[in-house]
């Protein structure tokens, strides 16, 4: 199985103009976390190809927030399943996140929402927790109501289009595609195909549905037309967001319609976007200019197709069926408008497919169930519908590359100019990390500190305790706070010192002796430092809350920690949740040491802990007692570098 350490998420803003505080990054992460116990889930989510739910890629399990001078950011570390082995453990713990997911917290909803669809049955309906607590049962919306589905209602067209205005005037549009009826108390959703793989497992495309409802609203002459979700009823109190962490945004558009020649072209993506994206090719057909009466007025005008060809069946389509994106418009030469633009689904069956990709979309005919989405008729700016058109295949790259971008789209990042210094790593970091308490016996949680060891291989073959403590000032503290019995102190020539982990248990005098042993490092780390033994520290401090433990760990300039350490209880209150100083601490390390540049160093990151690396090129120092200098003297080992214990 790959390994892969990706940032999740800032706090900074990002190119949709989102901006998450890092308080509320480490909520939901600090809910996920406590979910994940209570569910016996291991720690982290499913992670798919493009927000798919229908092409699993992995598990992205949570690491924690790096914080620096420049931002705060949530790192996970991406688990890509490789063998089939390990695709049959991904399905089995996916289908438990997810059974989980739906469930939980949702069952009052769910009893409400079965008393609010009467007299209609639930059925075989099935419980989603998507854009709200739903119902997905074959026709359910539609029984509800067929004034919105039903030809005969006036408000329907022949192709099963609502009308857009009249819906937005008896139902309140919350979000894009998102309806809610507030006298029953449920909501209506665009319809399925509009979302990825067309199931119901999948966010709808609010960037086309964003766009549709401000082209309604903007070009009052236009009659725009949408289709519903038949099969989908929600529960008006549990409508929520979801944001996924894509960035789609179409190139500045030109209008040249008139000049551009007749007949069909192909896009074919290339490999990652074959992978990715799920289009293996994209077909765009412009007719040539025709002429029609209109109100005893001679039109002219030119036709446009465009379908997308893809690489996956879509299992909700049913078995080994093909669903393509395709568009169609008119644009009016005395107008220079498009003057009727739809869009729709083609599905084909596997062997007619084969057939189809291979066919230009010209001579291709019609060998698909054609399901319409939405229509406009009316006289729209090339400019808006472009804009519509690129949302409307939203994931894929070909139609902005098609329609084409301006030289300022095209611009690629250049390298810094020459007298443009370099980013450095910051000078003062920290990363703060919940995980739920193990079972192991190695640390009773309510004692009431420990520090931990790493196991070291003397010459001999014996197998020692070892703390990383400077031979100094700092082991002496330490060794005023707890036995080291047996282990030995070590010291590393780079003068880069990596504490041991500092936890604390539940005990009676909890937090006061933690922040006693915490601020009462600092002055033995300064005399460390006026020593000239160390220049750069990590300290790493554990302690249980709301039954996870929490390990803040810091790292930088030994100055910068010490000080650090001397403040740390004025903005860290270890009795309340991360979420609560969480902002504060990062404030203190931005006022202490503002950069412009995050830190690239993540070592220790998957050990969930920031610490240094340490370079092996001097000898190391080592303080033992007086058997361990004994037994290491007896195989050659033995000089200034150790430093014995009195008997």
């Amino acid at each position: 199985m790959k390994q892969e350490i990706v940032i999740i998420a800032t706090d900074q803003i990002n190119k949709a103009g989102i901006c998450i505080p890092a308080s509320e990054l480490m909520s939901g992460v600090e809910t996920h976390s406590k979910d994940s116990v209570k569910a016996g889930l291991p720690p982290g989510t499913p992670s798919y190809i493009q927000h798919d739910m229908h092409r699993p890629a992995g598990w992205m399990e949570i690491l924690g927030h790096v914080i620096d001078g420049a931002m705060v950011r949530l790192f996970g570390v991406f688990h890509q399943v490789e063998t089939d082995e390990e695709k049959t453990a991904l399905n089995s713990i996916t289908s438990a996140y997810w059974s989980h997911f739906h469930r939980e917290g949702m069952q009052v909803y769910q009893e409400e929402l079965v008393q609010r669809i009467s007299p209609s049955q639930l059925g075989d309906g099935v419980y989603l927790r998507i854009e709200a607590c739903v119902i997905s049962r074959i026709n359910l919306a539609a029984e509800l109501y067929p004034n919105l589905f039903s030809h005969s209602s006036g408000l329907v067209d022949k192709d099963g289009l609502t009308d857009y205005r009249a819906l937005t005037k008896l139902l309140k549009q919350v979000q894009p595609g998102v309806f809610i009826d507030d006298e029953r108390g449920l909501v209506l959703f665009a319809h399925r195909y509009f979302r990825r793989s067309f199931s119901h497992q999948n966010k709808l495309n609010g960037y086309f549905l964003n766009s549709f409802d401000v082209a309604s609203a903007d070009l009052d002459k236009v009659k725009p037309r949408l289709r519903l979700d038949p099969d989908l009823i929600g529960h008006s109190q549990t409508v929520n967001f979801l944001l996924e962490q894509e960035y789609w945004r179409g190139p500045r558009f030109t209008d040249d319609i008139a000049s551009l020649p007749s007949g069909v072209t192909e896009l074919k993506a290339d490999n990652r976007n074959r992978y990715f994206e799920g289009v293996d090719r994209t077909q765009v057909w412009w007719k040539s200019a025709e002429s029609r009466t209109e109100d005893d007025k001679n039109i002219e005008y030119r036709t446009f197709e465009i379908e997308e060809l893809i690489e996956n069946s879509a299992d909700s389509l049913g078995n080994d069926y093909f669903g393509c994106r395709y568009a169609h418009a008119e644009y009016s030469l005395s107008l220079n408008s498009i003057t009727h633009f739809d869009g729709a689904i083609r599905s084909y069956a596997a062997n007619n497919y084969l057939d189809r990709i291979d066919t230009a979309i010209d001579r291709a005919g019609k060998r698909s169930d054609y399901t319409k989405l939405f229509r406009f008729d009316g006289p729209m700016p090339v400019d808006r519908w472009k804009r519509l058109l690129n949302d409307f295949f939203r994931g894929n790259p070909l139609v902005p590359e098609y329609l084409g971008t301006s030289e300022a789209d095209e611009q690629q990042p250049s390298a810094p100019p020459p007298d443009e210094p370099a980013a450095t790593e910051p000078d003062l970091c920290a990363m703060i990390v919940l995980e739920a308490p193990q079972t192991s016996d190695d640390w009773n949680r309510v004692q009431r500190f420990m520090i931990n060891s790493w196991e070291m291989t003397l010459p001999n073959g014996q197998i020692v305790h070892a703390f990383e403590t400077g031979c100094a000032a700092i082991e002496q503290f330490f060794r005023s706070k707890i036995q080291f019995n047996d282990a030995i102190s070590v010291e590393f020539s780079d003068g880069k010192l990596n504490l041991p982990q500092m936890l604390f248990g539940n005990s009676p005098d909890f937090p006061q002796y933690m922040i006693d042993v915490v601020t009462g490092l600092a002055p033995a780390l300064r005399v460390d430092i006026e020593n000239s033994r160390i220049t750069g520290v990590a300290v790493a401090i554990t302690w249980q809350h709301d039954g996870l433990l929490t390990t803040l760990s810091i790292r930088g300039l030994a100055d910068l920690v010490e000080r650090v350490l001397r403040r740390l209880f004025e903005v860290v209150d270890p009795t309340e949740a991360a979420s609560v100083w969480i902002e504060p601490l990062s404030q203190l390390i931005k006022e202490l040491a503002p950069t412009g540049f995050p830190t690239i160093n993540l070592t220790g990151v998957l050990q969930q802990r920031l610490m240094y690396e340490h370079s092996y090129e001097e000898p190391l120092t080592m303080r033992v007692d007086a058997s361990i200098a004994q037994a290491l003297a007896s195989v050659g080992v033995s000089g200034s570098d150790i430093v014995g214990e009195p008997d």
